[in-house]
């Protein structure tokens, strides 16, 4: 947002110049000094402090009176009252800030321009996710080269990828928010007040969105001698379409009934030893594999679907 270019902006700076002109020359008729009136009117007392103080204020070499005795007093109050607000609210955020890191793993810093704000839901969810990376992380040891966390198991695997993930897609490290809800939020996971992210981790993981993106993650791949998977696709709600190339041979030399004869079996019978392939088709989907020669061009379509042992 570009000052020159928003008309509200520069109203309010054009009535707050005018405010401070008018302290200004007000102080001028107490026989004090315009210019200095007129720059603290702006900063740091500001349109609203500027004119208070200045009516605590008598004219040059006379006595204050007791009501502008008392209103200066009042307003040193109200500053110093202001000022150990502020650094009660700085001592609050400190003790959040390091709870949400040495508690959660959750890495706070304090911006100025706000950026999508979190409301308490979302920042629970990125709090949650914060501390599961750095639980595993701890649990984890690291390849030779130190850049790759390795893990015992897939699922411990598919459960760091996917916490990292989800983290980045919520943009955790960049929207902004409030340390008062930070402190609520984590006083909820504190309860057991919320669902468990590793419910929803598990959820992701066993999506179908998240099995293909597994499978496209590894192609380009050979899945035998002569077969390369390209790449998978959901192409509606229950049809999952595999494509694959037959890298030794051009479409011409093979034929549709060619894949029903050789492809089909194995397809079946590979679906039905691979536990989540073989889930999927219990759960009512389609596999459907599309099959191009090494000159690009397409042969034809292998589809299997039904529960396995039908």
């Amino acid at each position: 947002m570009e000052i020159a270019t928003n008309p509200i902006i520069l109203g309010i700076f054009a009535v707050w110049f005018v405010i401070a002109r008018a302290v200004g020359l007000a102080a001028a008729e107490k026989n004090r000094r315009r210019w200095l009136w007129t720059v603290v009117s702006i900063f740091p007392l500001g349109p609203l402090g500027g004119p208070i103080w200045l009516a605590t204020m008598p004219s040059a070499g006379e006595k204050a009176t007791n009501g502008q005795l008392i209103g200066r007093s009042v307003l040193i109050l109200l500053v110093v009252i202001s000022q150990l607000a502020r650094v009660g609210q700085l001592a609050m955020q400190t003790t959040t800030q390091e709870k949400a890191s040495s508690e959660f793993g959750y890495e706070t810093k304090t911006v100025v321009t706000q950026y999508k704000q979190m409301g308490i839901e979302e920042i629970v969810v990125c709090v949650q996710l914060a501390s599961t990376v750095k639980e595993m992380s701890e649990k984890s040891t690291l390849n030779d080269s130190g850049d790759t966390h390795l893990f015992e198991t897939q699922r411990d695997v598919d459960i760091f990828n996917n916490a990292m993930a989800l983290s980045d897609e919520l943009e955790c490290d960049d929207r902004t928010y409030e340390f008062a809800d930070l402190d609520k939020a984590m006083a909820l996971i504190d309860e057991g007040r919320v669902d468990s992210i590793e419910n929803r981790l598990l959820e992701r993981i066993n999506s179908i969105e998240s099995k293909i993106a597994n499978w496209n993650n590894a192609a380009p791949a050979m899945v035998d001698d002569s077969t390369r998977l390209d790449g998978v696709t959901l192409r509606s709600d229950y049809e999952v379409v595999t494509d694959f190339t037959l890298v030794e041979y051009q479409a011409v030399e093979v034929s549709q009934a060619d894949l029903i004869e050789f492809f089909q079996p194995r397809l079946m019978s590979g679906a039905c030893n691979n536990p989540d392939l073989a889930k999927l088709l219990s759960n009512g989907y389609a596999m459907i594999y599309d099959y191009s020669g090494n000159d690009g061009k397409f042969i034809g379509t292998v589809e299997i679907e039904g529960r396995c042992g039908d």
